[in-house]
C-alpha cells in the first residue's frame, strides 16, 4: 500500500500539516527539519498527492468522461462545462471511454492518482464499483444523459423525444419507417436505447408491424448514416421515411439518398436529433434537445456543490426538448 502523510510524520515525529509545509517549499519549516521530512518521504516513497496540492492552493480539476466519439454532441456540451467552469475560476479536462467497463476503470485510476476534484459523466451510466470509488474518495460528480440514484443527473427523456419524432413522420402518412442506431459496441450506453425503444413504441401504439430490417445500426457520424442508407434503399420494399438517432447520421444518410437521385422529401423523409449547427443550415427536420443548457447545469452543480450547497448536490433535472420543423419530412408520397 502507498505511502501516506500520517506515514511520513509519524516516522519523521512531525504533524501532518509540517510535512505538507516542507513537501512543497513553503516557509516557516526550519532546514534541518525539511532535509528530515524529505529524507524520510524518499525512504517512504511518498509522493504528495496532486489533489491535495490543489486543495492548498484553491484550484479545482474536473474530468468529464464521454464517449469516445467525434460526435458534435459531446464537444458542444465539453464546451459549455469548461466555459461555465472557467467562469467560476475552475478547469476541465475531456477524457473518452469506449464503454461502461472503460469508465469505470479510467475513474478508478484517476481517482487513485488524485488526478481531479470531480467527476462529470456524459450519457454511460455508473457501474456500482465506479460509484464506490467516488464516495470513497469523496469526489462529487454529475452525470448528463443518464440516471444516477446517487449523484445529480441532468437528461430529457430520449424515449419520449423520439416518440415525438415518430409520431411526427407517422402523421404524414408514413408506415415503412427506417431507424438508424448507433453501432451496439458503444457498451452500456443508454441514450441510443432509450431511442430505441421509442421507436419501437411508437410503431406498436399506431398499430404498425415492427420490421427488423428497418432497424440498422452505424457508426454515431456521418459514415454511419451513408452505409445505413445505402443497406435501407436495397431492399426490396425501403422505407418512406428515416429516423437517424443523431443529426450526423442524418446527414449521412441525406447524402445517400441523393447520391441515388432520391428526392428528399418527395420520396424518403428524414428526421434526426440534436440540432447541431449543421442542421440549421441544411434545413434538416430534427428534435431539439438543450445541449448547452446540459453543460451550464452540470458545471453549475459542481460549483454548488465546490461552495458548499449541499442541497444542489442531489438534485435531478429533466430538460424539455421540441422537434424542429424544416425541409426534409413531408407526407408520404403516392405513386
Amino acid at each position: 500500500m502507498a505511502a501516506t502523510i500520517d506515514d511520513v510524520a509519524k516516522k519523521a515525529a512531525v504533524s501532518t500539516a509540517t510535512v505538507s509545509r516542507a513537501l512543497r517549499g513553503l516557509p516557516n519549516v526550519a532546514p534541518a527539519t525539511r532535509d528530515h521530512i524529505l529524507k524520510i518521504a524518499k525512504e517512504l516513497h511518498y509522493v504528495v498527492s496532486p489533489r491535495a496540492s490543489r486543495v492548498n492552493t484553491g484550484h479545482k480539476l474536473v474530468a468529464v468522461l464521454t464517449p469516445l466519439v467525434d460526435q458534435w454532441f459531446y464537444s458542444k456540451i465539453t464546451t459549455a462545462i469548461v466555459m461555465k467552469l472557467l467562469e467560476a475560476g475552475y478547469e476541465a479536462v475531456r477524457i473518452g471511454v469506449d464503454g461502461v467497463r472503460a469508465q469505470t476503470e479510467q475513474i478508478k485510476r484517476t481517482l487513485h492518482q488524485g488526478l481531479v476534484d470531480a467527476v462529470i459523466v456524459v450519457s454511460y451510466p455508473l457501474e456500482g464499483e465506479a460509484i464506490k470509488h467516488l464516495q470513497m474518495h469523496q469526489i462529487p460528480c454529475v452525470t448528463v444523459e443518464s440516471h444516477s440514484e446517487v449523484f445529480p443527473s441532468i437528461e430529457i427523456d430520449n424515449t419520449a423525444a423520439a416518440e415525438l419524432a415518430m409520431r411526427h413522420l407517422i402523421n404524414l402518412g408514413h408506415r415503412r419507417i427506417g431507424f438508424i442506431t448507433p453501432m451496439e459496441t458503444f457498451e452500456g450506453e443508454v441514450v441510443s436505447t432509450s431511442r430505441l425503444k421509442g421507436y419501437r413504441l411508437a410503431l406498436e401504439k399506431a398499430g404498425i408491424a415492427y420490421d427488423e430490417v428497418l432497424e440498422l445500426s452505424g457508426n454515431d457520424v456521418y459514415e454511419g448514416g451513408v452505409e445505413a442508407m445505402k443497406r435501407l434503399y436495397s431492399l426490396e420494399k425501403p422505407p418512406t421515411a428515416v429516423f437517424a438517432a443523431s443529426d450526423e447520421m442524418a446527414v449521412g444518410a441525406l447524402k445517400t439518398l441523393r447520391d441515388l437521385n432520391v428526392k428528399v422529401p418527395e420520396h424518403v423523409s428524414v428526421i434526426g436529433f440534436d440540432d447541431n449547427d449543421l442542421a440549421h443550415y441544411i434545413g434538416l427536420t430534427t428534435i431539439r434537445q438543450p445541449v448547452t443548457l446540459f453543460g451550464e447545469l452540470a458545471a453549475e452543480h459542481l460549483i454548488d456543490c465546490f461552495e458548499g450547497l449541499k442541497e444542489s448536490c442531489r438534485e435531478h433535472t429533466i430538460l424539455p426538448f421540441e422537434i424542429v420543423l424544416r425541409n426534409t419530412t413531408g407526407r408520404v408520397f403516392a405513386d
